[in-house]
């Protein structure tokens, strides 16, 4: 991919970066250091709240705008985890994104973010009603987001979803199913596409 076609596919995310530098931390930031892997052309932006980078991979041409929360947790409630996250080459995070991840979160290449996305791996179970719901046992399971694939403003993908590749997910959307390859999903509806080939 051309550095014009990244540019126009992740609405211009990659320009900004490069022609606003005060709002992007840089290869040589020492933020950089925390995380496992960042790619060529990366830009994250600030503020973020990292958790865990040590398990945080991030491919080239990657974009991920200011306010990220990314927390790879390992320990809550006596319980432990080994959290593993991958973004791929390509995607485009807009702002305010959310990440929890316990066990993995795979965004493939090329995958579109809109702002104020959730993507959460673990949810609290509810053996004892007496307990505080947030004290008792979390339930992770992995999550992954297609090669393509563009998700909507506001959108919320829950624990153990997949969804397929070259997917829209339409704002307002929470996904807590399986989406096959080539589906548009909004709220309330799901179709697969057809394409004329």
């Amino acid at each position: 991919m051309s550095d014009t076609d990244f540019i126009h596919s992740h609405a211009g995310l990659l320009h900004a970066a490069k022609s606003i530098r005060t709002f992007f931390l840089h290869a040589g930031h020492g933020w950089y250091r925390k995380i496992k892997k960042v790619g060529l052309n990366s830009r994250v932006g600030k503020p973020i709240h990292l958790n865990g980078g040590a398990f945080l991979e991030i491919g080239e041409n990657t974009v991920i705008g200011p306010n990220a929360w990314i927390d790879l947790f390992t320990e809550t409630n006596g319980q432990t985890f080994t959290p593993h996250v991958k973004i791929g080459d390509g995607v485009g995070i807009m702002n305010d994104f959310y990440l929890s991840c316990g066990t993995e979160v795979i965004i493939e290449d090329g995958v579109g973010i809109g702002p104020f996305v959730m993507i959460n791996d673990a949810t609290h179970q509810y053996f004892d009603k007496d307990t505080p719901i947030i004290r008792q046992p979390l339930d992770a399971k992995p999550i992954r987001i297609g090669e393509g694939t563009n998700i909507g403003a506001h959108c919320s993908i829950q624990a153990g979803v997949t969804i397929g590749k070259h997917c829209h997910i339409g704002a307002n959307t929470v996904i807590t199913k399986d989406v096959p390859d080539y589906t548009i999903v909004t709220v309330g509806k799901q179709r697969e596409v057809q394409i004329p080939y």
